[in-house]
């Protein structure tokens, strides 16, 4: 739950007894005029109203205040503005419509919750929709990063080639993360967690992107990240497959740098010919083994004595994997 400093806490204890004891004082004088009471039993109704009233609101203003406080950081700006004018819009509606005819207050009490609720509703569903709209005609697009995209550094390289422009979200426990990682004495998990804190300051230096960290309270980096994702209704940037499933159900977009990567790699048809250096021999002694640019692995299927040597080849056949293509090519008869 939400914690406040002590400060809050005791002004909210505070604000809490002087409510509730106002309200107790007016319930009391309501109680004695209604009842006739007498002069005594009248200070006994006021003071008593009033404490009993003070200490109810001195117990459950500051956790009401926490609840509401979590509820509402887990929406978005805009939702918090949209749904916040449609409530104002309709407690002036029923003020309106109420000043048109007296009524038992019971049921002005009735029309009052009943136009705050629909206007709250209205103004979420309409007003929120038309507040990101604008927001992505001004080109502040929002997108949240997570460890693993930090650590790849490949986030960097997209941002600088302009495919990700706004406003990029980090979550204060992915950068408490990255810290723990820097400080380890492990020589591969330093160098992780020193590089993810390097990509974000490479980010913060952007003119085209502005870097948001914001403060979380959880411990585990994912839950805090898919949830960050939640609040600012934003797709995640992440290579962890892991991430993706927390966030699918979370009902997060996950956008995966592998996966981009994996769709920009050229693509080489049937019969298309290039050129390749062995570097060994296949599964087959007849087979000889060679890489593309972006690390895609290439069979040729009678380059098994060419090892070393940079041939002409021509593909037969593209394959899919589970773990990404494979490329079959022949070096033809004539080379």
């Amino acid at each position: 739950m939400q914690t406040f400093n002590k400060k809050t806490n005791i002004f909210l204890r505070i604000a809490g007894l002087i409510a509730g004891g106002y309200c107790g004082i007016l319930l009391g004088i309501e109680v004695a005029e209604r009842f006739q009471l007498t002069a005594l039993w009248k200070h006994v109704s006021v003071g008593g109203g009033a404490v009993l009233l003070g200490l109810i609101g001195l117990l459950l203003l500051l956790p009401l205040v926490r609840a509401l406080y979590q509820r509402i950081s887990k929406y978005s700006s805009a939702d918090v503005v949209s749904t916040t004018a449609g409530l104002i819009v309709g407690l002036l509606l029923a003020l309106l419509i109420a000043s048109l005819f007296d009524g038992n207050p019971f049921f002005k009490g009735l029309l009052y919750v009943i136009c705050a609720v629909l206007g709250a509703m209205l103004g979420h569903k309409m007003l929120s929709k038309y507040l990101l709209q604008r927001k992505r005609e001004a080109g502040q697009e929002k997108r949240t990063a997570d460890c693993s995209a930090l650590i790849d550094g490949r986030i960097y390289d997209i941002c600088v080639a302009g495919f990700i422009q706004g406003e990029l979200f980090i979550s204060s426990a992915a950068i408490t993360y990255l810290q723990t990682l820097a400080g380890q004495q492990d020589t591969v998990k330093r160098a992780r967690g020193k590089r993810g804190l390097e990509i974000i300051n490479q980010l913060k230096e952007l003119p085209s992107l502005t870097v948001t960290v914001v403060p979380s309270t959880e411990k585990d980096t994912d839950f805090a990240t898919v949830e960050l994702a939640k609040k600012e209704s934003c797709p995640i940037i992440s290579v962890d497959c892991a991430i993706a499933k927390a966030a699918s159900v979370a009902g997060v977009r996950v956008l995966n740098v592998n996966e981009l990567a994996s769709a920009l790699r050229p693509s080489l048809l049937v019969g298309e010919a290039f050129y390749l250096l062995i570097v060994k021999t296949g599964k087959e002694p007849w087979q000889g083994v060679g890489y593309l640019d972006d690390g895609t692995m290439v069979v040729i299927e009678n380059g098994g004595e060419r090892v070393g040597d940079t041939v002409h080849a021509e593909v037969t056949t593209v394959m899919q994997t589970n773990a990404g293509r494979l490329i079959f090519a022949r070096i033809p008869e004539n080379e």
